[in-house]
């Protein structure tokens, strides 16, 4: 009776309603969680976004896990991806098309059984840098988290992973071996390209300068596509920021707004960026037919050509010209690695000890 005398009169009051739910939290020791689903943009009460982020973030001294729906369009996404990730949860979408019984349900038997809380994982002597995610997330029951980093020197030793499970510190150790797996700089690049574009969206930073760069570096030698790197990628001299950007085998989507880059809010340009960013954050691009990664190197479909993405035209010297299937091809072929970059096609320029290689027909 109560649900059915409900009436959706009014605005929409994000703030209160937070505040409300964050209130009936408890610091007891057990996982606090919280659902909250909104089909629009804060109208009433604190209408500002920053404010409603800070606001939260002091009402939350329970540390509880915030998990964000948005329903239709007409959200403000880059509020409700904050107010997840800021919370230590997740945020997911319903669009006007999808099912919000199916995704409730999903996310109802992800987060009802968790295992481990406040996960952090010790790397012991070993030296890394550049891990993504950098704060795990919760374990769930039947989920996994992956995690992605850099290391100098030697690859092997022991880490350890700890946490809260029932009330108590957990720990389970494991080993680290430096076995060589050629897909893991792509991973590891494109989770990269993910958490920077996120940071620049939840600061509302246009993607410029110094980040914008090592976006479209690491999209390009490690051949990430998505709708929004493909959008920093081939934008040109002119502002074409509102417009869609149409790549082989994706759907452009207006993801930007305004001449100074920064990335859509609201509306279906706003959700869009979401899913493209917990894409990127996961570490999934598309796969795309004219690039592909071979032992560490990155090579796009150029002119008939596949090229390699570290070859610069305007820095490198003369390319030394091999015939494809001659003599001296079938000599370079000896070389393990350069044999499996040669394979790529039979028009090839590779970058291999210092010199350009160019294979002709």
């Amino acid at each position: 009776r109560f649900a059915d005398g409900i009436k959706a009169v009014g605005g929409t009051n994000i703030s209160d309603a937070l505040q409300s739910a964050l209130k009936m939290t408890a610091q007891n020791g057990r996982a606090q969680q919280i659902v909250f689903m909104t089909d629009g943009q804060p109208t009433v009460g604190q209408t500002n976004p920053d404010a409603i982020l800070r606001e939260a973030r002091a009402a939350n001294d329970a540390r509880a896990r915030l998990f964000v729906f948005g329903v239709g369009n007409d959200v403000n996404a880059r509020l409700l991806d904050a107010l997840a990730q800021e919370n230590r949860g997740a945020s997911d979408y319903v669009t006007p098309s999808e099912d919000i019984e199916t995704k409730v349900g999903a996310l109802y038997e992800k987060i009802a059984f968790p295992v481990v809380s406040d996960a952090k994982i010790d790397f012991g002597g070993l030296s890394i840098y550049d891990v993504y995610p950098p704060q795990l997330p919760d374990l769930f029951r039947g989920a996994q988290v992956t995690v992605f980093g850099r290391f100098r020197g030697d690859a092997k030793g022991k880490i350890a992973l700890t946490g809260q499970s029932n009330r108590q510190t957990v720990r389970y150790d494991g080993a680290v071996s430096g076995v060589d797996a050629n897909e893991l700089p792509k991973l590891w690049a494109t989770r990269k390209v993910g958490f920077l574009i996120d940071d620049a969206r939840r600061s509302n930073r246009p993607l410029a300068g110094e980040v914008r760069d090592e976006i479209i570096k690491l999209s390009q030698k490690y051949g990430i596509v998505t709708p929004l790197t493909a959008a920093l990628i081939t934008e040109d001299q002119s502002p074409r920021w509102a417009q869609p950007f149409p790549i082989d085998g994706l759907a452009g989507a207006p993801m930007m707004r305004g001449n100074n880059g920064t990335l859509a809010e609201s509306g279906a340009a706003g959700v869009s960026v979401s899913r493209d960013l917990n894409a990127l954050r996961q570490g999934r691009s598309e796969t795309v037919a004219d690039v592909k990664t071979i032992e560490g190197k990155t090579f796009s479909l150029q002119n008939g050509v596949w090229t390699d993405s570290a070859f610069d035209p305007k820095i490198v010297g003369a390319a030394r010209v091999v015939k494809f299937a001659s003599q001296e091809y079938f000599e370079l072929l000896r070389d393990a690695k350069l044999a499996k970059w040669l394979s790529v096609g039979q028009r090839v320029v590779v970058v291999w000890k210092g010199q350009v290689l160019r294979v002709e027909l």
